[in-house]
């Protein structure tokens, strides 16, 4: 009895104990639910506090002015406050406020729709068996068909936790209630994908009903369970393994490393030797600010009126500079995913480099650490084709960045770009556009989490001599799954014979962007200067 009290109680070790548990043994440390909770009659949302019922409105407003102190685009106070930007604002905002409240009905509608129809499932006596866990899930799939990972409330976009929500509610695994929301089961997961991207070890953390009479976990990874929750599930998308986690285990904030792999047929890049390839990788590696590798930059911030004016004074008597201050930004895109291949948008793109280089500060949300970037030498065959996979190492991505990465190498790799413009566009404040590789052959690989709230070693939440052997047989499926998608669609045959050649780096003026580069790192070296210097002085006068 002491030993289950110290796994179940929070300490401040996160390291998963590999102890396997009976009902018999746990009834009293857990969680239990002595009475049936109130089955809905008409509407499972009914009562539901919600978030903008624990905000006031200026603390809502607030909340929302804070996430926007950067822009996609350099911006100025002036134009911010024309009447027509104002009106115009007020008119979008009114616009998406209706339409995200017809969504947001149709989503609520589907949901009471899908519970009236599964509702027999639950009873007074399947509740009174059931106890209240923390669990850590082992979840591979295939993204094909889904807008990504994330719960959406979209119908028109399915995401894959839509489908593992109603997995779980049929194997009696979420109450009614929290249909819906899985922030009220304490949901996380240990990494997002992106549309069309898959994943062979996505871990997540929740807390679910178990019966323990019924699943016992005495074989590897609740195989048992596995397979109550895989029978609802589609077969492109499987629960691997699931264990009994620490409570204060959370697969988002515990995750300190992720692996990602891509593959690429082998016959786009012939003539192109290892060592070219790794060379041209490691200008990744690093903590850098990826602005443009994601799918929206947001990191620039407005100018004051009275700077703008100098500008105009100083832009006249350079010649280098050919657009002018009031052009600003052109850019109208809404969806960089499916435009930045698109050579139309070279007309529409116009930016200003001095403005940038004075606007440009860095967004904590773009700096991300890369540890590793590697191509690995021994090619993989796919029913008969050889495919190269490229693994890239981080702490964490945004948006779109591994493709963008990927399709900047090859641009690089292929000779349509030089090192010297993907080293401006990791290193420099300009907007420059990096083309975006396919997504059918992206996949996780694996996550590695910290042992503790304060601690950095790694800790093994699945063994790997119990989750690697399913990984592998579940790439047995995806492997030919990409294959069989690259046979039908021809998206990298698209890319790199049509989008690549023609794609538009915004790199016309190379002779600009090297001077301002240069006085961008000096201004920063002063900057560095004078700070040191302020600190030095501060200790000085403390120490007299």
């Amino acid at each position: 009895m002491m030993i289950n009290r110290q796994i179940y109680k929070c300490s401040k070790s996160l390291l998963f104990k590999n102890v396997f548990l009976n009902s018999s043994s746990c009834s009293n440390n857990r969680e239990y639910c002595s009475k049936p909770p109130i089955l809905p009659n008409e509407t499972i949302f009914k009562d539901r506090s919600t978030r903008k019922g624990k905000f006031s409105d200026e603390q809502e407003q607030q909340f929302m002015n804070n996430k926007k102190r950067f822009s996609n685009t350099p911006t100025t106070q002036f134009n911010a406050l024309k009447p027509e930007n104002k009106a115009e604002k007020e008119k979008q905002t009114k616009e998406n406020h209706s339409r995200l409240s017809k969504e947001k009905d149709i989503h609520v509608n589907s949901i009471n729709e899908f519970y009236l129809e599964h509702k027999d499932l639950y009873s007074e006596e399947f509740f009174k068996k059931r106890n209240k866990s923390p669990m850590a899930l082992l979840v591979a799939y295939a993204g094909t068909g889904y807008h990504g990972l994330e719960y959406s409330q979209y119908h028109q976009f399915p995401a894959i936790e839509n489908d593992l929500e109603k997995a779980l509610f049929k194997a009696g695994h979420i109450l009614p209630s929290n249909l819906g929301d899985l922030e009220r089961i304490r949901w996380s997961r240990s990494s997002r994908t992106d549309k069309g991207v898959h994943s062979l070890s996505t871990v997540i953390s929740t807390s679910l009903l178990l019966d323990l009479k019924k699943f016992q976990f005495d074989v590897p990874l609740g195989k048992e369970l596995c397979a109550n929750i895989n029978q609802y599930l589609p077969e492109k998308v499987k629960v691997l393994g699931a264990l009994i986690s620490p409570r204060n285990f959370d697969a988002r904030k515990r995750g300190m490393e992720r692996t990602y792999d891509y593959l690429v047929p082998q016959k786009y890049l012939q003539g192109i030797d290892f060592d070219t390839m790794d060379s041209i990788l490691n200008e990744f590696i690093g903590n850098i600010s990826f602005h443009n590798f994601t799918a929206k930059r947001n990191t620039y911030k407005a100018l004051d009126p009275a700077l703008i004016e100098q500008l105009k004074e100083i832009e006249s008597k350079n010649s280098l500079n050919q657009t002018k201050v009031q052009d600003v930004y052109i850019e109208k895109i809404k969806d960089e995913e499916e435009t930045d291949n698109n050579t139309s948008q070279k007309e529409l793109y116009k930016p200003n480099r001095l403005l940038e280089k004075l606007s440009f500060r860095l967004n904590p949300k773009n700096l991300r650490v890369i540890k590793s970037f590697k191509v690995c030498r021994q090619p993989i065959p796919i029913n008969g084709e050889n495919w190269i996979k490229f693994q890239v190492i981080g702490e964490s991505f945004i948006t779109y960045q591994i493709r963008k990465m990927m399709g900047y190498f090859f641009a690089v790799a292929l000779g349509y770009q030089t090192q010297e413009s993907l080293n401006l566009a990791l290193n420099s404040p300009f907007s420059l556009r990096a083309p975006v590789a396919p997504p059918h052959s992206l996949y996780l690989n694996n996550v590695v989490f910290s042992s503790g709230v304060r601690e950095h070693k790694p800790a093994e939440v699945f063994r790997p001599e119990v989750a690697d052997p399913l990984k592998e047989e579940f790439c047995k499926v995806l492997y030919p799954h990409i294959d069989q998608l690259e046979k039908e669609q021809l998206e990298f045959d698209r890319f790199f014979n049509i989008f690549l050649p023609k794609h538009y780096f915004g790199l016309e003026n190379i002779e600009l962007l090297r001077q301002l580069q240069s006085e961008f790192l000096q201004e920063a070296d002063q900057r560095k200067n004078q700070r040191d210097e302020f600190i030095k002085s501060i200790k000085t006068m403390r120490d007299d």
